[in-house]
């Protein structure tokens, strides 16, 4: 087959995935082709496998439940001897508590983080106002949802 790691088709990809979710309805064809991809493309097939599993647990909704099987996906990510998913379960060590804050309430702090980057945007723009009340006002008004539509005035 001789296909590099990178080369799957779509269709080779919705295999594995098929296969994952329901290996008793491959026909024996599908089987084979399951047989070799996961042959030719270890590492990726590895890979795949530790992204699907994440992705499952993280749409769990047990606290207690979550923490267990990160514990485990992180140490099976550790003996991957794949770098990115070897730091990835460090990071989710290091984050779990606030992991399964998140999976309880199901609350980040996006819109938070957005609106912090736009002020800092913001203040960055009003280099050389006068006041530090006049850049506050620029990020009222335009963090504040309110649209302005001035009119068309013509000059006399």
């Amino acid at each position: 087959m001789g296909l590099r790691r990178y080369e799957l088709t779509d269709e080779e990809w919705e295999l594995i995935a098929h296969h994952l979710r329901d290996s008793l309805t491959l026909s024996e064809a599908q089987q084979v082709r399951v047989a070799e991809l996961q042959h030719d493309n270890k590492r990726l097939y590895r890979a795949y496998l530790l992204k699907e599993e994440l992705g499952d647990i993280l749409h769990r909704r047990q606290p207690n439940v979550v923490r267990e099987l990160l514990s485990k996906w992180c140490s099976w990510a550790s003996r991957s001897r794949l770098d990115a998913f070897v730091r990835t379960a460090k990071t989710i060590r290091d984050h779990m508590d606030g992991i399964v804050v998140y999976v309880r309430h199901r609350i980040t702090n996006g819109l938070v983080e957005g609106l912090n980057n736009k002020a800092r945007l913001l203040t960055r723009r009003a280099y050389g106002f006068h006041s530090a009340k006049a850049v506050i006002a620029l990020i009222e008004l335009c963090c504040s949802g309110l649209e302005l539509h001035p009119g068309h005035h013509e000059l006399a």
